[in-house]
């Protein structure tokens, strides 16, 4: 889960032309930056032990191509010490500390390398893990597992990735990846159980391919103590289609958690049963419906769990399912999310446009 995010600005400068002939004016200041180049990654589906599916990038860190595992619910690019072998990268003296919402805990300090994702590249600054353990309030947490933990790896020893690339946009002490890289915007589109075809991840769509988006604003100002900070939140609420019960509150869209979890729930309330029609709402700025996900409890990424938070609201956490719904769209420049619904798939979840 996400906590800080560092933004960088590159500033770029004109030469006046001086003509010993005549005096011909200095070429004009363009008003907006040149248009950044458009690269496409491909997302890879890793199925673990325990039948949950995670998904992983390939990106080049200090020279060393690594399987990544890409979890919208975390920033900053991480590296367990085994993966920092043969990484050309130059290790400071600043610590760097980062907790997940399942309480591991991971120590160690920024480091600085270059980072490549498809066609683009730039400098960044990287946490390079020292130990892993587990927070106060969660003794019991994967990180128990010490060194032998994996990103996104279920709590199973040997599974998971060695590399995590966080791709939202809240705030860290390490930098973005995908906007060092020189990703203004992203969109995400995973792969689905059942199909064949890889994911994709694009950096700097074109407007063409950012056509069809509905775009929500982002909730501003959430943070959990210890980690689990609500990043990239909208406003919405999880409706049971059947009785009409509902739980609303900021949902954050989350890569890396399968299930679809229910937290601080006013009043409270137990998981719906298997086979439970239900709705997911995303809501614009004036609370209106905007785009929805419909799901069956029970199904894929529709798994559902109730339970607490360290926060006074409701908090809606619901994992995967949104990703196999729509396309979703990353604009870290204008604070917002997007999403264009895509093709319905078997027994998945189904997204729809705007209420009419």
């Amino acid at each position: 889960m996400a906590e800080r995010m560092v933004k960088k600005r590159v500033g770029a400068s004109l030469a006046a032309v001086l003509s010993l002939a005549l005096l011909a004016p200095a070429p004009a200041r363009p008003d907006t930056a040149p248009p950044a180049p458009r690269a496409e990654v491909p997302i890879r589906e890793v199925l673990l032990s325990d039948g949950v599916h995670r998904y992983g990038v390939e990106v080049t860190v200090g020279g060393k191509t690594v399987l990544a595992g890409i979890d919208t619910g975390a920033a900053g690019l991480r590296l367990m010490p085994d993966a920092q072998t043969g990484v050309q990268a130059r290790a400071d003296r600043t610590g760097e500390t980062y907790s997940f919402g399942s309480g591991t805990h991971l120590d160690g300090v920024i480091g600085h390398a270059r980072i490549g994702i498809g066609g683009l590249s730039g400098a960044a600054s990287i946490h390079l893990v020292r130990a892993v353990d587990c927070i106060r309030r969660a003794p019991g947490c994967p990180g128990t597992l010490g060194l032998g933990y994996g990103f996104l790896g279920d709590g199973l020893k040997g599974e998971g990735f060695r590399v995590l690339l966080g791709a939202n946009m809240g705030r860290t002490t390490v930098d973005n990846p995908l906007m060092a890289a020189g990703a203004r915007r992203w969109i995400i589109s995973l792969p689905r159980p059942g199909e064949t075809a890889p994911g994709r991840l694009i950096l700097n769509p074109t407007d063409d391919e950012v056509s069809g988006f509905t775009l929500l604003r982002l909730l501003g100002g959430y943070r959990e103590e210890e980690g689990g900070g609500l990043h990239d939140s909208v406003p919405g609420c999880l409706i049971n289609e059947a009785t009409q019960i509902r739980a609303c509150g900021p949902v954050a869209l989350d890569t890396g958690s399968f299930s679809l979890r229910v937290l601080n729930a006013r009043p409270a309330m137990a998981p719906w049963a298997d086979g439970t029609p239900a709705a997911l709402v995303f809501e614009n700025d004036q609370h209106k419906p905007a785009v929805t996900v419909h799901m069956t409890v029970g199904r894929l990424a529709q798994t559902m769990s109730v339970g607490t938070a360290p926060r006074p609201e409701t908090l809606l956490q619901p994992g995967t399912a949104p990703f196999f719904a729509f396309d979703v769209l990353y604009d870290p420049g204008r604070r917002m999310l997007g999403f264009r619904a895509r093709p319905p798939m078997a027994d998945g979840p189904r997204g729809e446009g705007a209420s009419q």
